[in-house]
């Protein structure tokens, strides 16, 4: 699994539980499709092992701020400013194409990134097939 594709996961789900003016809109599609419910995306949103894998592959090695719970198969990111200056160094291409993840990085240490061209940049739920299916 690659650890930044692991890191944006858990990011995405993190800013989206924490900033309530985020929508589903504000998840890319290939995130969204695997956080849709019945009814959408319920927040707190929780990340299990199967969704990570589904998303980024198998995860060989864990940045250190990174844990899975062996009980719940649940990934939680332990340090949550840790993470966020480590995706900063290493995922500003995939920070562009996510809203959730420009909306709190554009103000965030001078990242060129922006959440209006992000948010543009992405489809919203109405035209997926997991929303349509309802």
């Amino acid at each position: 699994m690659s650890a930044v594709k692991l890191v944006e996961l858990l990011l995405t789900a993190e800013i989206f539980n924490r900033y309530e003016e985020l929508t589903e809109d504000d998840i890319p599609k290939e995130i969204r499709k695997l956080l849709y419910n019945k009814g959408g995306i319920k927040r707190p949103v929780v990340i299990r092992e199967d969704t990570a894998v589904k998303y980024a592959g198998k995860v060989e090695q864990r940045p250190p701020f990174v844990d899975l719970n062996a009980f719940s198969k649940q990934y939680i990111l332990t340090s949550f400013d840790l993470a966020v200056k480590w995706f900063a160094s290493r995922g500003v291409e995939l920070i562009k194409k996510n809203p959730a993840l420009a909306y709190f990085y554009q103000n965030y240490d001078s990242l060129d990134v922006s959440y209006e061209e992000a948010k543009k940049a992405n489809l919203p739920k109405h035209g997926d097939k997991e929303w349509l299916k309802g």
